[in-house]
C-alpha cells in the first residue's frame, strides 16, 4: 500500500520519506 501512496504525485515525496524512514528502523 505505501507503493501506492509513493505514485501520488500529492504526497509522493512525503511517502517517500515516511517509508525510507520506515524501511531503516525495520532493519
Amino acid at each position: 500500500m505505501q507503493y501506492l501512496s509513493y505514485i501520488n504525485s500529492s504526497t509522493g515525496v512525503v511517502s517517500v520519506c515516511v517509508m525510507y524512514q520506515q524501511f531503516r528502523s525495520w532493519t
